[in-house]
């Protein structure tokens, strides 16, 4: 998977460091995900995000010569059905093809 400014994806959480998170979103490089991209969130008020936890977002930084960076609200900074995954559920791999119909 190549990531494209403005796909939405699911990434899973592999590594905190300090204010940003590392999430594998099956792309080349690792996804950053800074913990001020969520709705609501502020230096006081973190989200709370584990390694393990399933991200739903969308790319703002995708090119070949940058890391790619997700944020977990549109522009005018409502979530809009992205963020943290609930513990109950399944993910599925499915191929590229089948997304993108």
């Amino acid at each position: 998977y190549v990531p494209v400014k403005g796909d939405h994806v699911i990434g899973i959480v592999t590594m905190k460091s300090g204010d940003i998170f590392k999430l594998d979103v099956a792309g080349s490089d690792q996804a950053s995900l800074s913990f001020l991209a969520f709705e609501g969130a502020t230096k006081k008020n973190r989200p709370n995000v584990r390694v393990g936890d399933l991200v739903y977002g969308q790319f703002i930084v995708a090119n070949k010569d940058m890391e790619p960076e997700l944020a977990c609200i549109d522009g005018s900074g409502k979530a809009n059905g992205m963020g943290v995954f609930g513990q109950d559920g399944f993910m599925f791999k499915v191929s590229l093809g089948l997304v993108r119909k």
